[in-house]
């Protein structure tokens, strides 16, 4: 294992919480005092900076990964079975959909199984709350495939913010 796979690795144990501060650096200090001293040549030199370098922009790329995970846990939406997914405009359209019409078709039903007119039958009351029932059903339903459209929208943009960033990152910079 190369030392720059050896720091990567003490890295990813500090960042899931294995290892503390402390216990990280002690570590660190004891794979680093492993190098052989290494005359002064360029070609050394060089070397190690190329593997600091390569550790330096591995633990950003994982950083902004880090992030995005991070991040994209506030757009996942759950399903009925209790799975987590991302949201599609296509699951707002399907839930507008289905929503309004069936709230529509349920308050037509309601007012045309309804006699306003006759005192005989159920009260007025449940004569406007039934139609109501159906209408806010269907409001609702609207309002929700909207919100989940809009957020399938808000996590299209999040995720190509996130590769722009991560397209951005240049190894040469960290040398």
């Amino acid at each position: 294992m190369s030392i720059a796979d050896e720091l990567k690795k003490l890295e990813g144990l500090r960042w899931n919480g294995t290892l503390t501060e402390s216990e990280f650096a002690q570590a660190k200090a004891a794979i680093l005092a492993q190098l052989t001293p290494v005359p002064e040549s360029g070609a050394a030199d060089e070397k190690l900076g190329e593997h600091l370098a390569a550790v330096r922009y591995q633990n950003e790329l994982e950083r902004i990964d880090r992030e995005w995970e991070q991040e994209r846990e506030q757009y996942m939406t759950t399903g009925k079975d209790g799975s987590r997914h991302v949201p599609t405009a296509g699951d707002g359209l399907v839930t507008a959909s289905f929503t309004g019409v069936f709230g529509a078709l349920w308050t037509i039903l309601a007012f045309s199984i309804m006699d306003f007119e006759s005192n005989f039958g159920p009260p007025l009351v449940i004569r406007i709350v039934f139609p109501l029932f159906g209408a806010v059903f269907a409001a609702f339903g609207i309002w929700a495939g909207i919100q989940t459209a809009q957020k399938a929208e808000a996590y299209t943009q999040a995720h190509a913010a996130y590769q722009r960033r991560r397209a951005a990152l240049n190894p040469d910079s960290f040398r």
